[in-house]
């Protein structure tokens, strides 16, 4: 089963509305979005489960957003297994 993908581009997690963030919503997806440290020249792919103590991993960085929607969709057999731990 392929796990639900959500492409923020160049937004930083902290900077998503609250309502429009999966994990302040309780949602289970892998989400891709700019590094919130170095901003859009990395990007971060998330882990989002509705967990108090782990609701966001970051699994993976890279250099380029297309990489890393590459390796999110590549990837979403394991990130399934891993979101229903």
């Amino acid at each position: 089963m392929k796990q639900n993908i959500v492409d923020y581009g160049k937004v930083r997690f902290h900077e998503i509305e609250t309502q429009d963030n999966p994990a302040f919503l309780n949602q289970t997806c892998v989400m891709v979005v700019a590094d919130s440290k170095t901003g859009s020249e990395m990007f971060c792919v998330l882990a989002i489960v509705p967990d108090e103590i782990e609701a966001v991993t970051t699994v993976a960085k890279f250099y380029h957003h297309e990489d890393a929607m590459l390796f999110a969709n590549l990837n979403s057999i394991w990130f399934s297994r891993y979101l229903k731990k």
